[in-house]
């Protein structure tokens, strides 16, 4: 309530109250509570008293931003950050147009790791708070005034989970228009969002768009950040895995004409008699859990909690069916999936052990043809959806990042060939949307003053790197424990500073627990061998090497050749992208020197066709 409305309802009722400032004995101030309650004057946040705190902005200066009280829960769904100054500490900067090279500067060492001696983060609670909240259900969005490209590399330095990422820098562009642009593409009611800034032009903007304002001081000051906020109750957006309303309905009632006539997933004699009581149990709440989330579909909104316990025993058994070897069509188990999906995104499942479990659930039963549809592009992100695993918890559990990255390899079977094939690429970067998304990786293309060349520039977006770095990590056999060996890149530079072929290798061998040996180096052009990493190896080693793009071949044949002679054994070339044109016409000219191991380029085949779904 507001001040107001307070004094308003204490000349109701007869309490003599002369301002915001008089006291209120606790059985009258219980009087005007039970009032308050039965004329529906409580709400979830203080929307118009908003209190005033110190805090620091981006600069270090001392200002007087505003914030909703924090005596109480802020009620949302949708969380929107500011960066600069709320989640990266980066006061250190000169103001002006920021970009990478400001935040990545010296660039990393030979090995991948950053060298640069300035933590830009407030601390690891502040770091993992977006992470915690998208795991309770929250959606978590990135709205900043910097350019696309900082952010993007910003978070990726920082390790911050997000669903999206929004620059609002521009002509007649504004903060504000940022804020209700992103309620409105994400169907969020405005009061069903808050911001969370450093300035006090960052509440101003929260007041213009209509939603709630919490101020960084605070998140910085809690002990426990992600307790700030609490979810309301959900409005669903329309369902994004099955392809249609009329498929799930197709679905449904395949399900119910399956039931009344004892066939499929209900007839007793695909099972043994054994299991019977413990299997028709399940199925038939599986077509009751149909049934309710049909309901919740047509009635456009799931309430906190609604339902959950029972939706959570539901998966688990038919988890637990799967595991005595009980098998689904491939209609039905794509249902599954969806129910998985609804669980893990609607905050159906509650409990962190039980999420897990439904995590592992959901990446076993993905495949080619509805896999695609959990991954999202955008020009701020890329990759799974954090609603069903986020960075923080493929970072901290090895099974779970296991079997993230065998779904990977199935949901994309067919971009590496035969099993056989040594140079293992991913996309073609010229026709697959994924291959492109190296480009911009890459800020890739023609250069002032380079000619006709295409190189690397200054706009880098290291943001897409993770996902880039878990495809080419799904394709190594992770039986072999080879040392893994990164194409050596130019030193970095303010037009050049990327790296980006040593930064995946670092990031592949994380993944998948290997060493990263810089076997190799680069002079401008001129590629070495690295005599002094060369002796941590015996003589003979196998290694894998990893490159970012392959477009004519030149340099891995080089790298190659050099590892060759100093008596090393390439098992694998990764690769997340390249031209297959120049890959075949490399292979039909052997004249360029490329060894018997090269020639399996010809088992080399592309998936040409990748669509995502919204």
């Amino acid at each position: 309530m507001t001040n107001a409305e307070v004094i308003d309802l204490c000349g109701k009722i007869g309490i003599g109250v002369k301002g915001p400032s008089s006291t209120v004995i606790d059985s009258q101030a219980n009087r005007i509570r039970t009032r308050a309650e039965r004329e529906g004057l409580t709400r979830n946040t203080q929307s118009d008293e908003m209190q005033h705190a110190t805090v620091r902005d981006s600069q270090g200066e001392s200002v007087v931003a505003t914030s909703i009280k924090p005596s109480k829960k802020v009620h949302a769904n949708l969380i929107i950050f500011d960066l600069d100054g709320t989640l990266a500490n980066t006061k250190s900067l000169e103001s002006g147009r920021r970009e990478p090279w400001q935040i990545i500067a010296p660039g990393v060492n030979s090995t991948g790791h950053s060298l640069c001696l300035k933590n830009w983060g407030f601390g690891t609670l502040v770091t993992e708070t977006p992470a915690r909240l998208i795991e309770r259900g929250h959606v978590v969005i990135v709205a900043t005034s910097s350019p696309l490209a900082y952010a993007s590399t910003l978070l990726h330095i920082l390790g911050i989970d997000y669903h999206d990422l929004f620059p609002s820098c521009g002509a007649g562009i504004t903060k504000s228009s940022t804020l209700t642009r992103i309620c409105d593409e994400y169907k969020f009611e405005r009061t069903d969002a808050v911001y969370v800034g450093d300035l006090p032009v960052d509440a101003d903007c929260a007041r213009a768009a209509g939603m709630g304002f919490v101020s960084a001081s605070e998140l910085h000051s809690s002990s426990n950040p992600e307790d700030l906020f609490a979810p309301s109750s959900l409005q669903m957006t329309p369902i994004t895995m099955a392809k249609s309303e009329e498929e799930i309905r197709h679905i449904r009632a395949r399900l119910e004409i399956m039931k009344s006539d004892g066939k499929g997933l209900f007839n007793s004699a695909w099972y043994p008699p054994i299991f019977e009581s413990h299997v028709r149990t399940p199925l038939l709440r599986l077509h009751d859990t149909v049934t309710r989330v049909n309901s919740c579909i047509a009635r456009g909104k799931i309430d906190s909690g609604e339902n959950s316990n029972s939706f959570e025993r539901t998966l688990i058994e038919l988890d637990e069916m799967q595991q005595v070897g009980f098998t689904y069509d491939d209609q039905i188990r794509h249902y599954i999936v969806t129910l998985y999906f609804l669980g893990l995104r609607y905050r159906l499942v509650r409990d962190p052990t039980v999420r897990r479990q439904i995590q592992l659930c959901l990446l076993k039963n993905l495949t080619e043809n509805d896999g695609q549809q959990l991954f999202r592009i955008s020009d701020g992100f890329l990759g799974l959806s954090p609603s069903v695993i986020t960075r923080r918890e493929l970072r901290s559990d090895e099974d779970l990042r296991g079997e993230y990255l065998s779904a990977l390899k199935r949901v994309w079977p067919n971009l590496v060939g035969s099993r056989q094939s040594r140079i293992q690429g991913v996309f073609d970067y010229r026709t697959d949307p994924l291959g492109k998304i190296l480009l911009k990786l890459k800020d890739y293309g023609r250069k002032p003053g380079a000619g006709n060349r295409f190189r690397s520039g200054p706009e880098v977006r290291l943001g897409y790197l993770d996902f880039v770095s878990d495809l080419v990590a799904s394709r190594i056999d992770q039986t072999q424990n080879y040392p893994i060996v990164p194409v050596p890149t130019a030193a970095p530079t303010k037009l050049q500073p990327g790296q980006i072929s040593i930064r995946l290798a670092r990031l592949v061998a994380d993944a998948v627990g290997r060493e990263v040996v810089p076997l190799l180096q680069r002079d401008g052009d001129m590629l070495s061998l690295n005599e002094q990493e060369s002796k941590k190896l015996p003589i003979g080693a196998t290694v894998d090497l990893v490159e970012d793009q392959i477009t004519t071949g030149g340099t891995v044949q080089k790298c190659q050749q050099l590892l060759h002679e100093a008596g090393f054994t390439v098992n694998h070339c990764y690769a997340y992208s390249g031209n297959s044109n120049n890959w075949i016409k490399i292979h039909e000219r052997p004249k360029l020197g490329f060894t018997d191991w090269w020639d399996e380029l010809s088992n080399f085949v592309l998936l040409d066709d990748i669509h995502f779904g919204a």
